[in-house]
This record gives structure tokens, C-alpha cells and sequence, in this order.
């Protein structure tokens, strides 16, 4: 267990801290093989589906590798692309070390905490009638209805008598160890091989879908600055974070990949080891962590200030990079010449904001948990005579990201916050996001990885 003095220091990475976050259903699965109705968009640009295995009570208890997800095309019935993700009572994922097999989990029982992840769009028409299969099989049908044009289409799990072997052709998300990058159809990111729980690259598929763009991001950068007992004060970035990629998941839907990082407080001081999670996907990915403050924080620290931004590249401004504000209309340029607009935006209170390119837009949000006493507010500089830690080197190019105040309030107890990129209004040339037919015809092979 780990002492009052370690746990100080979990307040330094609220950027960070966020919760798995996915596109759950919102029906609960019936007990009998009667349709479950999940309402859910079935655009190509959507999140996966993520159905939570207590609304799924007909899989609990039956091992993973006897699960299939199938859909009907006018070709007949087929497999779609599916992943089952174990999660823990507490809500963490439960991944393999890097050095054990990956099939380890595939005989694994379906749990209530597990989550069934597939999708939306690739559900096709209804079976008509009574449907059929080899003798013992299981089948569960899911209608899913989007919730702008009441759409409808069907999926349905099927559980077999033994273990199944997949007959998927694609994934849709794919990781190369090599650079430890993710990659989709759609964009690039690969992370720092120094802090390996940053980002330090991220590409866009250009219009020839063989190719991608200049790096579009200088760093992910953290700021955390406070006082201890009132006088003592104190600043860390990431320069003082060490940072270890310990374990991943690859499955055919999205990628779950962990670091194990430490931070130093004070001196050669630092925390123990705390896990960061990435959840990647087609459309984009978020960033998951849990801290369990066992004190209240006020009878240490005050002034507490966490800043989380990236810093993008100045050759973005050659491409039309620009920052749109979710109060605004107008796109801001990013030049390195901070603006008036840009001046009143740093510090509002409203988050959201998306930053464009020619190759297209990325959303970005953040949330914290309504119980938790801190203020968020947004955080921009583009200024390029400006210098910022721990470079300190001139030339912050739409650095932008969120400040949270506050974190002094905080009481004992599991706090959340919730950090989110999605991808927006992009369409390379010959690519037609909401075509299902055609999303299959794209290149997306294995990648050497096992799919649990």
C-alpha cells in the first residue's frame, strides 16, 4: 500500500487522469434471445460500439474464444470485426505484459465488467426468419438505431459448442512495434521513446491513400506547479516524468495500450508507478487513468495548477492550421502572432475546440467528474518569441490544450477525468466514410499482432 508521502505526488499528472470512455449501449440485455435495441449513429466517423457485459447477461460466463459477431449482406452471413476487452470490478482493462502471449485471454469467461466492442456501421439487414446453424449454436440478435435518422440495422452474436477460429480479413486499427506508432485508414500517432505516454507524431492520410502528412505536432507537453505547507513551492513538466511501455492489446477494433510512469516530486523523489492507458481507434482515441487520493489533498498542498497541451509544429501554419473554439464559428490561424481573439480565448471556461488542417479536423475535449471541486479552463499560446519549459527554446505554435485549478479540494477518494481526440470532417480522396462496402475494400491487413 502505498504511503501518504507517494501518494502526494498523483496530483501531477490530472491531464491524464480520465476514465475508459466509449460508446456504451444504453438498453439492457435481456435474460431470453429477444432483440436488445441499442441506439447508436451508424456513421462510419462514429466511436465503436462498446456493450458492457452486464447488459449482455446471455454471454456471462461463456469463454471468449465461442464468441463470433456476424451480420447479413446480400452475399449471405458473415463475420464482422470484433473485440472482447476484460476489465477488472474496479473498471481497469486487463492486459497482457508485453513479454506473454497475447492468446492467453481468448478462453478467458465473458464477465458483467467485460466489454463486447464492434462497429456500429457494420451491421447490414435484418435475418428474416428462423435463424440457423451448426447444432448447440447460440443466437442474439442487436438492433441498432441511429439517433439522427432512426436508421436501423442488425447484428448478432453467436456463441458456438467449442472454440471458433476467426475468419475476419481486416482490422481497423493497427500497431507497429517498430516505432510504436497506431495507425488507421485515416491517421498516424506515434509516441516519444523517451516518455513513451506522449505523443510526439501525428499524420494525416493524404489524398493518396499510401502516403501521410509532414508531422503536424512539435509535443504533448505537461506543466504542474503548487505549494507544499503553504511556502514550499514547486514546478514540474515532463521532463521530469520517466515513462515505460508495459502492456498492449491489439485487437482488430481498437488498440489498448499501457505505460507505467513515474514523476519526480522532490530531489531524486518520485511517485511510485501509476498506468496510462490509451484506447485507439478508426476515428480517433482517448487517454484513461484513475487516481485513488487516500487523504484530503488540502492539508498538504495549495495553489495546485496542472496544464496539458500540445504544441504543433510551425510548418502547420503552410498547411492551414487553424483552431476552432466550440463559441465560435471562425478559425483561428495558427501562425506564431497571438491575436486578440486568441488572447480572450485562453482562459475560457468552455473547453471544447477542434484544430484544422487541410487534411482535416481534430476534436478535443476534456471532462472531469461533476463531484470533483476543479475548475477547467482552456490554455492557448501561439507566439513564437515565447519560450516554454522544459525546452525553453522560443516558439510556441497553437500550443493548446486545458488548465484545471483546485486540485487543494480535493478529498480522499477514486478521482476521473476524461480526455478525448476525434477526427472530423475528413475525407481523402477515394475514400467514402459512410460506405460500408467500400470501407471493406480498403487495405487494411493483419499486422503481425495477435487478436485476443
Amino acid at each position: 500500500m502505498m504511503t501518504a508521502w507517494w501518494r502526494l505526488s498523483l496530483l501531477l499528472i490530472p491531464f491524464c487522469l480520465c476514465v475508459a470512455s466509449g460508446v456504451h449501449a444504453r438498453a439492457a440485455m435481456p435474460e431470453s434471445s429477444a432483440p436488445v435495441r441499442l441506439v447508436h449513429s451508424l456513421a462510419s466517423s462514429a466511436d465503436p460500439v462498446v456493450v458492457r457485459g452486464d447488459r449482455l447477461a446471455a454471454l456471462v460466463g461463456v469463454p471468449q474464444d465461442r464468441v463470433r459477431v456476424m451480420a447479413y449482406s446480400d452475399a449471405g452471413l458473415r463475420e464482422i470485426p470484433f473485440q472482447i476487452d476484460s476489465k477488472d470490478e474496479q473498471g481497469n482493462y486487463i492486459l497482457n505484459p508485453l513479454d506473454e502471449s497475447r492468446r492467453a485471454n481468448r478462453s478467458r469467461a465473458f464477465e458483467v465488467n467485460d466489454e463486447l466492442v464492434f462497429m456500429g456501421y457494420d451491421g447490414a439487414k435484418r435475418q428474416e426468419g428462423e435463424l440457423s446453424g451448426a447444432a448447440g449454436t447460440r443466437w442474439y440478435e442487436i438492433e441498432l438505431i441511429d439517433p439522427d435518422d432512426a436508421s436501423r440495422r442488425w447484428v448478432y452474436v453467436v456463441i458456438a459448442e467449442t472454440a471458433q477460429s476467426s475468419t475476419m480479413a481486416e482490422d481497423y486499427i493497427h500497431y507497429d512495434a517498430g516505432d510504436d506508432s497506431i495507425h488507421s485508414d485515416l491517421y498516424r500517432m506515434a509516441f516519444s521513446r523517451e516518455t513513451p505516454f506522449l505523443v510526439d507524431n501525428f499524420s494525416w492520410r493524404t489524398t493518396d491513400d499510401r502516403s501521410w502528412s509532414p508531422n503536424q505536432i512539435d509535443t504533448m507537453k505537461l506543466k504542474h506547479r503548487g505549494k507544499l505547507f503553504g511556502y514550499l513551492g514547486f514546478e514540474r513538466d515532463h521532463g521530469d516524468y520517466t515513462s515505460e511501455l508495459v502492456a498492449l492489446k491489439s485487437g482488430p477494433v481498437r488498440i489498448i495500450r499501457r505505460t507505467a510512469n513515474r514523476v519526480r516530486v522532490f530531489w531524486m523523489l518520485k511517485t511510485p508507478k501509476m498506468y496510462i492507458d490509451y484506447i485507439a481507434h478508426r476515428n480517433g482515441f482517448d487517454m484513461v487513468i484513475a487516481i485513488d487520493i487516500p487523504f484530503d489533498i488540502g492539508l498538504f498542498f495549495d495553489n495546485l495548477e496542472s496544464i496539458a497541451s500540445v504544441d504543433w509544429r510551425a510548418t502547420g501554419a503552410s498547411t492551414g492550421l487553424g483552431i476552432k473554439h466550440q463559441s465560435s464559428s471562425t478559425v483561428l490561424p495558427v501562425d506564431g502572432q497571438s491575436s486578440d481573439e486568441e488572447l480572450r480565448l485562453d482562459g475560457d471556461s468552455a473547453t471544447d475546440f477542434s484544430v484544422n488542417s487541410q487534411y482535416g479536423s481534430i476534436a478535443m475535449g476534456v471532462k472531469i467528474d461533476e463531484r470533483v471541486p476543479v475548475t477547467k479552463s482552456l490554455y492557448l499560446r501561439d507566439d513564437r518569441n515565447m519560450p516554454d519549459p522544459p525546452e525553453n527554446q522560443a516558439g510556441q505554435f497553437g500550443n493548446i490544450g486545458f488548465r484545471t485549478v483546485g486540485w487543494e479540494n480535493i478529498q480522499k477518494g477514486i478521482t476521473h477525468m476524461y480526455f478525448s481526440a476525434r477526427l472530423r470532417d475528413i475525407v481523402p480522396q477515394g475514400l467514402h466514410r459512410q460506405s460500408t462496402e467500400h470501407n471493406r475494400k480498403l487495405p487494411l491487413r493483419k499486422n503481425g499482432h495477435e487478436v485476443n
